[in-house]
C-alpha cells in the first residue's frame, strides 16, 4: 500500500513538472520534459495506431458529396446571384489552402447574395463549361523547379488544346502563382497558367499576378486585396442566366461511379491521388548501405506490388508516398498539449475524428505556421511568453511576412512540439490548434525501376532521415514510416506524380549524361534499365557521387555491371575516401573534352538531387566547360547555351529543396 502511494505521488509530482513549471519561465530546455517525464510515460503508453487499411480520418461522405461540399461551400442558393470561380492546382495543399482564404474573403466582402463562389481543384476542369463563366481566380504552385503540379497538367493541356487563340473573350481571369525562390524557375507554373489564359482569352489579366515566396501570406494578401479592389471598382460580372450549371455538371460528369474506389473519370493515373490512394504491398525491402555509424548513410531500396492498379509509369515519374506521422513524435505532441488523444474533433469535412488520429495521419507536426504563433499569442498568460511572442511577431521586423528573418530562423529551427512547449502557458483549444497546423503532405521518391522489366513493380530509393534538435531526437516523416513502422507484406497508400520534364530522349541513338549523386542516382538506374530493354544504341554516361566506396555506394554492383557489359560509363567521386573532398562537379570538369564532345553529338543532359547546392555547382562546371572547350565563348555565351540546350529539352533537372 505505501509503494502505490508512493507511485502515486511520484506520478503527481512529475505531471506538475512538466505542465507548470514551465510557467515561470518559458525559455526551459526541453530536454526538461523529455528526461524527467515523457519516457516513463512513452514506456507505459500503446502507441499502436492501425495499419494502412485502417488508418486516417473516417469519412461520413461519399466522395461525391465531398466533392460538392468543397465546390459549394461559399456559393449562394440565390439563382440569379453572379458567379466566380476560384480553381487551385496544388501538389502539397498549400495552393489549396490558399484558394480557400481567396474564395473565404470573396464571399465576406461582397456577401454571398451578391457573388456565389465557387472553389474548384483543376484536376476537375471537365466539369467546368468554361464558356459561360466570366470570372476565375486561380492559385497555382509551382512543383520542384518549375513543374506544373499533378493535379494542374490535365488543365493547361487540356484548355490549350481544347480552345483557339481569343475563343474565351467572355472571361476575366487572375493569377497567384505560389514558388520557392531557391529554384531558378520561381512560380514558373503560375506564369504558365497565365500565359495560356491571355492566349485563349485574347486579354491581359485584370490585376498583376502576383508571386508568392513559399507561404508569404502578407504577399497573397495583398493580391487578393488588389483583386477585391478591382472588383470594387469594375463590373467585371453580369448575370447572364438563372440558376449555377455547375451542380448539375458535377453531377453528370462525376455521378456516383467510382474507378478503383475514388469518383469520376476526371481524376488522373486510373483514379488514385491524394484523397484516394492506392494500397501498394511492399514486396522487397533492402538496405543499400552499411550502417553501423551514426554519421553513416540510411539508403533503403523498396519494391512495391502495382498488379491490379492499372498504374503506368515512365521513367523519370515518381511515387507519392502518404506517410503517417511516429507514434512516438505524436504522443510528445499529445504530452506538450495534456491531451489524451482521444478527444473528438472535426475532420475537414465535418466528420468526428480523434485528435490521436488527426495528429497521426492528417496533420504535418513538423514544420510549424507563422499562424500558430499569432494564435499562441492570444492564449498565452506568462508575461516571459508574451514578450517573446511580441519579440518574433515585432511588425517593424515583418511580422508574419518572409522579411522576419528573426521569426523565419526561430521556426526553422523548431518543430510544433517545441514551439507549444516553449510557450507553456498558452492554454489552446484543441480544435483550434489542429486548425493552425498544415496538412500531412504526401512524399515523392523518384522511380528507380522500368516497368519494361516487370510492369507490376515499382521501386524507390528512400534516404533515413534521423537527427537531433534542441536535445530531443528528430526523425524523417515518410523515410522512418518506410525504414521503421512497415515491413515487406505490408500495404502502403500511394499513387503516382508524372515528371513530363524529365523524359529519355525519343531516339534510342541518343547519347545521355546523367548526374546524380546519392539517391539522385534512384532515376538513372531506371533510365539504364529501360534503355537496355529497348536495345538503345546511344552512350550511356553516369555521374554518381557518395561518401564512401565501401559503405554507401548505391547500387555498385548493377552499375559495374553495366560497365562491364560496354552499356554505360561511370565516373564516381567519393568525397570522403582521401584528404581532400572530391563531388561530381570535379570529376566532370576532370572530363570536359568528353563531355563537350558528347553535347556536339546531341546529348542530353539530366541531373537529379539536392537543389539547395549540388545543381548550382554542377550547372556551375557546365559554364565551365562550355566556356573552355566552346571557341571563344564568354561566361555570358556559355549561361546563353545552357539556357538554349533547357528550352529545347535536352537539359533537364529533378531537383528539391530540403
Amino acid at each position: 500500500m505505501t509503494l502505490l502511494v508512493l507511485l502515486l505521488v511520484f506520478l503527481v509530482t512529475a505531471v506538475y513538472l512538466v505542465f507548470f513549471c514551465n510557467l515561470c519561465d518559458s525559455k526551459k530546455p526541453d530536454k526538461f520534459k523529455e528526461k524527467r517525464f515523457e519516457n516513463f510515460l512513452l514506456k507505459n503508453i500503446d502507441l499502436s495506431v492501425g495499419t494502412a487499411e485502417t488508418q486516417g480520418k473516417k469519412n461520413t461522405l461519399s466522395p461525391l458529396e465531398r466533392l460538392k461540399q468543397e465546390v459549394f461551400q461559399y456559393s449562394s442558393s440565390n439563382i440569379s446571384t453572379k458567379r466566380v470561380l476560384v480553381a487551385y492546382g496544388t501538389e502539397y495543399g498549400f495552393s489549396r489552402e490558399v484558394a480557400k482564404k481567396i474564395a473565404e474573403q470573396l464571399s465576406q466582402h461582397f456577401g454571398k447574395d451578391h457573388i456565389s463562389v465557387r472553389l474548384l481543384n483543376l484536376l476537375h476542369w471537365e466539369i467546368v463549361d468554361w464558356k459561360r463563366e466570366e470570372l476565375i481566380l486561380v492559385a497555382c504552385s509551382t512543383t520542384g523547379d518549375g513543374v506544373l503540379p499533378n493535379e494542374a497538367k490535365d488543365f493547361y493541356d487540356g484548355l490549350k488544346e481544347k480552345f483557339k487563340e481569343g475563343e474565351l473573350q467572355n472571361l476575366n481571369f487572375a493569377v497567384l502563382a505560389l514558388g520557392d525562390r531557391g529554384y531558378p524557375h520561381f512560380c514558373r507554373a503560375g506564369k504558365l497558367l497565365e500565359e495560356l489564359l491571355k492566349k485563349i482569352t485574347g486579354r491581359e489579366a485584370f490585376v498583376v499576378r502576383g508571386e508568392v515566396d513559399q507561404e508569404d501570406w502578407p504577399v497573397i494578401e495583398e493580391w487578393i486585396d488588389s483583386v477585391l479592389g478591382c472588383l470594387d471598382n469594375h463590373d467585371l460580372l453580369t448575370c447572364m442566366e438563372n440558376g449555377d450549371y455547375l451542380e448539375a455538371s458535377l453531377e453528370m460528369k462525376v455521378g456516383t461511379n467510382s474507378v478503383n474506389g475514388c469518383i469520376g473519370s476526371t481524376f488522373p493515373n486510373v483514379g488514385y491521388s491524394k484523397e484516394t490512394p492506392f494500397l501498394a504491398k511492399i514486396l522487397e525491402k533492402r538496405l543499400l548501405t552499411k550502417y553501423e555509424f551514426p554519421d553513416d548513410k540510411e539508403v533503403l531500396h523498396i519494391e512495391l506490388d502495382l498488379s491490379s492498379s492499372g498504374i503506368q509509369y515512365i521513367p523519370g515519374d515518381a511515387l507519392a508516398v502518404l506517410p503517417k506521422n511516429c507514434p512516438r513524435q505524436v504522443q510528445r505532441l499529445l504530452v506538450a498539449l495534456g491531451a489524451t488523444g482521444e478527444e473528438e474533433l472535426s475532420n475537414s469535412d465535418n466528420s468526428p475524428i480523434s485528435l490521436k488520429d488527426m495528429l497521426t495521419y492528417n496533420l504535418d507536426i513538423k514544420n510549424v505556421k507563422p499562424e500558430l504563433l499569432m494564435y499562441l499569442r492570444q492564449c498565452a498568460y506568462s508575461d516571459n511568453d508574451l514578450k517573446l511572442l511580441d519579440d518574433l511577431l515585432d511588425v517593424e521586423k515583418g511580422g508574419l511576412s518572409k522579411k522576419n528573418g528573426v521569426l523565419r530562423g526561430y521556426l526553422a529551427s523548431r518543430e510544433v512540439y517545441d514551439v507549444l512547449a516553449e510557450f507553456s502557458s498558452a492554454s489552446v483549444d484543441l480544435q483550434k490548434f489542429v486548425e493552425h497546423l498544415r496538412p500531412l503532405s504526401p512524399r515523392y521518391y523518384s522511380i528507380s525501376s522500368s516497368s519494361l522489366v516487370n510492369s507490376n513493380r515499382v521501386s524507390i530509393t528512400v534516404a533515413v532521415v534521423r537527427y537531433e534538435l534542441l536535445g530531443l531526437d528528430r526523425v524523417g516523416v515518410a523515410t522512418t514510416y518506410l525504414a521503421d513502422r512497415v515491413d515487406v507484406g505490408s500495404k502502403i497508400p500511394v499513387f503516382l506524380s508524372k515528371n513530363d520534364n524529365f523524359r529519355l530522349p525519343s531516339a534510342g541513338s541518343t547519347p545521355v549524361i546523367m548526374i546524380g549523386p546519392g539517391t539522385g542516382v534512384a532515376p538513372f538506374r531506371a533510365f539504364l534499365l529501360e534503355r537496355e530493354r529497348m536495345g538503345s544504341t546511344g552512350r550511356n554516361v553516369l555521374f554518381f557521387g557518395c561518401r564512401h566506396k565501401d559503405r554507401d555506394f548505391l547500387y555498385a554492383e548493377e552499375l559495374q555491371a553495366f560497365v562491364d557489359r560496354g552499356f554505360l560509363d561511370l565516373f564516381v567521386a567519393f568525397s570522403r575516401d582521401q584528404a581532400k573532398k572530391i563531388y561530381v562537379q570535379d570529376i566532370m570538369l576532370e572530363q570536359s573534352a568528353f563531355l563537350w564532345s558528347l553535347l556536339e553529338q546531341g546529348a542530353h543532359v539530366y541531373v537529379c538531387g539536392d537543389g539547395t547546392k549540388m545543381a548550382n555547382d554542377v550547372h556551375e562546371a557546365w559554364i565551365r566547360i562550355v566556356s573552355c572547350q566552346k571557341p571563344d565563348c564568354s561566361r555570358e555565351e556559355a549561361l546563353e547555351f545552357m539556357d538554349a540546350l533547357e528550352r529545347n529539352s535536352r537539359y533537364q533537372r529533378d531537383v528539391w529543396i530540403t
